[in-house]
């Protein structure tokens, strides 16, 4: 068993997900919480860097061949700066929070 490490509790989440079979049967909710479920119970991490780790494992699946990114540099506490195709667009903290109501 695997103890949580902040250099590899992204490969650990990263590979449980890959080897989950999630393909048609889970919602993103029921993934995360079955990969938090793992790092919790078989790799002892708190459930605070469980959640962490599986939510940035699962952005990262999400995010495959996607030509863009977030601009960190550039982001701010309220606003947030992503590259499309070369094209820079910018979130408000208003829209983001609007999201997830």
């Amino acid at each position: 068993m695997l103890k949580p490490h902040l250099d590899n509790s992204g490969n650990i989440a990263a590979d449980i997900l890959a080897n989950m079979n999630t393909v048609g049967q889970d919602s993103r909710d029921q993934t995360l919480t079955r990969v938090v479920a793992r790092l919790v119970n078989d790799h002892n991490f708190s459930m605070e860097d469980a959640r962490d780790a599986a939510a940035k494992a699962v952005a990262d699946t999400d995010s495959r061949g996607i030509d863009g990114y977030l601009d960190l540099d550039a982001s701010t506490s309220t606003a947030l700066f992503v590259k499309i195709d070369g094209t820079t667009r910018v979130l408000s903290l208003a829209q983001i929070i609007s999201f997830f109501e």
